[in-house]
């Protein structure tokens, strides 16, 4: 083992390198999130966390050790302290800004102390095969609204999350050796924040839950850092771990099938409908490259074969619900269920301010029973992008899209490589119809699986007779 570059005891280095590359590590982070969200402790944990993670500033060798706090972190915030619905709390701008404030300095701090550690070991520039998408899509973002109202504010949103899913992708590009270890490790961390989320929201159900007729209303499934939209596309993008590893294990894959089974329950339990919709297409997918191959997949195709039939026979007999699920997405008005009213005002703000959009914060759209902490959007990334950062951004934009779908089909045969793209893909599927694309921590899930899955992976064939 190669000594610390850091003045640490190479045998603390060690034991600590492994710690963070373990699963025991996933767990014990997840444990505290649970923890700090079930009992609104979102401050000592935070805390806690760092210190953790300050070790693997001094004694890491690549970005494992950030995966499960950076990925999972967002899940720590408790109904009690949102800022969000049903509480609307100001405990993140009063009681906790102070460790706000601190651990972001220290964290700046010890990134930096990482980066100056292993600048010698970075990938070239050159690897990253997305690199140019990913900066246009921030120039986009960077002068989205220009020459509008609200010009500042305009340009520190759009400027945040452009910068976000650029300098994710560029520090795990260059810091995160894209080996076959760490494309697993990330996709068991998926693993093991969908599992995360599937307790949290049974939790939520015993605590606070609605019920009518029977049936969860969906309109009280607020979890505190999301609602159940938000749960639908946590949950969709962690997915294809489960079913990636029941493929790929030598052993357990009975367990990883019941992790798929329990985020699939997730998912509908979330009670919305979108998520249903997308969450559909992204479990088939992931289905289908169980079933490819595997020493298992002859059990798994007559598996799926028998859902098939029975999801047949239950379109056929529930057909009058299922057109009225899908009415949903054609209602007009600006409601939670209208869209096309919401994307004509889009293509009014882009005729508006055809060449830079006119910004986030200039939509004449306000949701009505929902706090305007973040600017309110199109429901649809072409569209908000064309409204928001016009011809220009939506260009910008496209060629970021082009290069993530060419990305796709270059390794359309590689079953890891297609489990990591499975992770964007399912963010954009269900920004089709809502603004997911242009919250912050969806990003890092983003642009980490983008980097990974740029790798080349010696594994077994992706189908097998």
């Amino acid at each position: 083992m190669k000594a610390s570059a850091f003045p640490l005891k190479d045998g603390f280095g060690y034991y600590a390198r492994r710690f963070f590359a373990s699963k025991l590590y996933i767990f014990y982070v997840m444990l505290a999130i649970f923890v700090g969200h079930v009992m609104a402790w979102e401050a000592p944990v935070a805390i806690l966390l760092f210190a953790t993670l300050s070790f693997g500033f001094f004694s890491a060798e690549d970005l494992r050790f950030l995966l499960p706090v950076l990925l999972g972190g967002i899940c720590v915030v408790s109904v009690k302290h949102t800022p969000f619905l049903p509480t609307q709390s100001d405990y993140f701008v009063t009681d906790a800004i102070p460790v706000i404030i601190g651990i972001s300095l220290l964290f700046a701090v010890g990134l930096t102390v990482f980066i100056l550690r292993r600048r010698h070991a970075a990938a070239p520039l050159s690897s990253l095969r997305l690199r140019w998408g990913f900066l246009g899509f921030f120039a986009a973002m960077l002068f989205s609204g220009l020459f509008q109202e609200n010009a500042l504010k305009n340009f520190a949103y759009g400027a945040g999350i452009g910068a976000v899913f650029l300098a994710v992708y560029l520090l795990f590009g260059l810091f995160h050796p894209k080996t076959k270890e760490n494309a697993q490790h990330f996709l068991f961390t998926l693993l093991a924040i969908g599992l995360l989320i599937s307790l949290e929201l049974l939790v939520l159900y015993f605590r606070s839950v609605e019920f009518e007729n029977g049936l969860p209303v969906k309109n009280s499934i607020l979890i505190g850092w999301g609602s159940w939209t938000t749960v639908g596309v946590m949950i969709g993008m962690c997915l294809p771990a489960p079913f990636y590893f029941a493929r790929t294990a030598k052993r357990g894959y009975l367990l990883y099938l019941l992790s798929g089974a329990v985020m699939t329950v997730t998912l509908l339990l979330s009670a919305s409908r979108a998520s249903w919709l997308y969450g559909g297409v992204i479990l088939l997918s992931a289905l289908t490259l169980l079933c490819l191959g595997g020493s298992h997949r002859r059990a798994f195709r007559i598996g799926l074969f028998v859902l098939m039939l029975v999801g047949v026979v239950g379109v056929v007999l529930l057909l009058p619900k299922i057109l009225a699920f899908l009415s949903a997405f054609v209602q007009f008005g600006v409601g939670d269920n209208g869209r096309f009213d919401i994307w004509k005002t889009a293509v009014r703000s882009f005729l508006a301010a055809p060449i830079f959009g006119r910004g986030f914060f200039n939509t004449d759209i306000v949701l009505e029973g929902f706090p305007q902490i973040l600017p309110y959007m199109y429901h649809n990334t072409p569209l908000q992008m064309l409204g928001s950062a016009g011809a220009v951004g939506f260009l910008l934009y496209a060629f970021h899209r082009y290069e993530t779908v060419r990305l796709l089909l270059q390794k359309r045969r590689s079953l890891l490589c297609l489990s990591l793209l499975l992770v964007p893909v399912a963010l954009a599927l269900f920004s089709i119809t809502d603004e997911h694309f242009f919250h912050f921590y969806p990003a890092f899930f983003y642009s980490i699986a983008l980097s990974l899955a740029e790798g080349d992976y010696e594994e077994e064939p992706l189908f097998e007779k």
